[in-house]
């Protein structure tokens, strides 16, 4: 039953996904064929840090990991969550499924579970269009970490999401959501980007979640499940959020 509702859901935004799928694999395809091999981009922070931030890389696969598809996928997924439980469309659309002997959790659990599979889809469709760029070019794949990072993203990515869904069902407004989830994404990736190039901000990186998408070092096991439970609990919090809003919701 949840399969089908969350099949009923694709369905109904093939259209945009699709372009978001085209878009995130053009820009990656080409992103991996005319990268220049000869490029190094160096953080200004040394290795010894406090916060661990020296770099240096010249692999594709690093940039796509730490910058292009965080950003992408991200920005997909606000827009994505915040039509979710709001809108003309949206609330129609629950309305009429009420009509079948379906309860409520069903039809946000559907939802939800929708959600989580277009942002695994798409990191999955950027790693295949990087491979096929890499290809290309006659290169391999180097530099891919590893697939916790990768879950890492989908796990930022879908709680992006279902905090954009929390504020458009809050105020039955989508625009609302989109502009919450994109606040959010700004500060994190302001605060990155200012940590990763000024040492005196270096604090700053704390506050950025994409800064646990960065593969500098092997992390200890206990640091490991430490930003597992974080993830995991608060994207667990604003669920909790969500079906209370949404058991709120006038359906009838």
């Amino acid at each position: 039953m949840l399969l089908g509702l969350a099949v009923d859901t694709f369905r109904e935004n093939k259209k945009n996904l699709l372009l978001w799928g085209a878009g995130l694999m053009l820009t990656v395809i080409f992103a991996a064929i005319f990268w220049p091999e000869d490029l190094v981009i160096s953080s200004v922070m040394d290795a010894d840090s406090s916060f661990g931030l020296g770099w240096q890389w010249h692999s594709f696969w690093k940039y796509l990991q730490i910058f292009l598809l965080p950003g992408y996928v991200s920005i997909f997924s606000i827009i994505e969550g915040s039509r979710l439980l709001a809108g003309r469309t949206a609330i129609g659309r629950l309305t009429l499924l009420m009509a079948y002997p379906l309860r409520r959790w069903q039809l946000l659990a559907a939802r939800v579970l929708y959600l989580l599979a277009v942002v695994a889809g798409m990191a999955v469709t950027a790693f295949l269009a990087g491979a096929l760029g890499s290809a290309f070019r006659g290169q391999a794949i180097a530099g891919l970490d590893s697939g916790w990072l990768w879950l890492k993203l989908v796990l930022v990515c879908a709680g992006f999401a279902l905090f954009a869904a929390l504020l458009g069902a809050v105020t039955t407004r989508p625009w609302v959501g989109m502009a919450g989830g994109l606040i959010c994404v700004l500060f994190a990736w302001t605060s990155y980007l200012l940590a990763l190039l000024f040492p005196a901000m270096g604090s700053l990186a704390n506050y950025s979640l994409y800064f646990y998408l960065q593969p500098l070092a092997p992390l200890p096991a206990p640091q490991v499940w430490l930003q597992a439970l974080l993830l995991i609990g608060g994207i667990m919090a604003v669920g909790a959020g969500l079906i209370k809003v949404f058991d709120s919701l006038d359906l009838e």
